[in-house]
């Protein structure tokens, strides 16, 4: 799940997200659903998009993913495995 106060600039910051994360992940097995609304559209004035992302090796990409530009988003927050 993807946060951030705005909506206009979490669905920018989300659709680059889903395009980097496909772009990179090549002829990997590595499925990429979103961004979509989250079940809770809402939470504490941040707007939430999910992102699912599903594959059986996912050690490289979790690796690319905390070491790529999306954690340097001021006012991103990202949530891994939310419940």
């Amino acid at each position: 799940v993807v946060r951030h106060q705005d909506m206009k600039t979490l669905e920018s910051i989300a659709n680059r997200i889903v395009d980097d994360l496909e772009a990179y992940k090549g002829n990997q097995d590595i499925l990429i659903n979103g961004p979509y609304e989250a079940p809770i559209k809402k939470v504490r004035d941040m707007y939430r998009l999910a992102i699912m992302i599903r594959g059986t090796d996912l050690t490289n990409l979790k690796e690319y993913i905390y070491n790529s530009w999306i954690f340097t988003q001021e006012g991103l927050l990202i949530d891994v495995d939310p419940v």
